[in-house]
């Protein structure tokens, strides 16, 4: 698993909130009450979630050589770039997922993030994140009771989140229970 900490300089990313084969990797690595910090973490708003195979340091190698390309060597080079380009820069790589490039402050400077509604990325809100990634680390632990409805509803109880009338009103969060699931 890679933390935020090990991410090769120059570049700024959050895998827990945007790389779905972290989550997969924490998940099997993570116990039930070990889960929360990490859901803090996640926030309360939504978030673009790369779905595809390339694990993180792939995708910063590809990264990496577009920047050294395009002949962008350092934190000026770079901030005259994005500048030119609206202050983005969308880059496909290899399994034709696109990851947009922004500025940070600081020396990781190349703030990364998936691309929106581009191949391998989701969109996700934080609330259906958090309560997916506790349902299917309750399920592994054995807690859950088997009436999915009570079962959601007393683990988002546990986190702070209001409880949901019917499993119909909640398709995306039964999409990432799915998702989670087949890891």
């Amino acid at each position: 698993m890679m933390k935020e900490e090990e991410l090769p300089v120059p570049f700024l990313f959050n895998p827990q909130k945007h790389h779905l084969g972290v989550l997969y990797d924490i998940l099997s690595h993570t116990g039930f009450e070990a889960l929360f910090p990490l859901l803090l973490k996640l926030g309360s708003s939504q978030m673009d979630m790369y779905t595809g195979k390339l694990p993180p340091r792939a995708i910063f190698k590809e990264i990496a050589s577009f920047l050294e390309e395009n002949g962008i060597t350092d934190r000026t080079v770079y901030r005259e770039y994005l500048a030119s380009r609206g202050d983005y820069i969308p880059v496909t790589l290899s399994d034709n997922a696109v990851w947009t490039l922004r500025f940070a402050a600081g020396e990781r400077f190349v703030h990364v993030h998936p691309g929106r509604h581009v191949p391998h990325t989701r969109r996700i809100k934080a609330t259906a994140l958090k309560t997916a990634l506790l349902y299917e680390a309750a399920k592994r632990d054995g807690r859950l009771s088997g009436d999915q409805l009570a079962d959601i509803n007393r683990l988002r109880e546990m986190i702070g989140l209001s409880p949901i009338r019917s499993l119909k009103e909640c398709r995306h969060l039964l999409e990432l229970v799915d998702l989670l699931e087949t890891t």
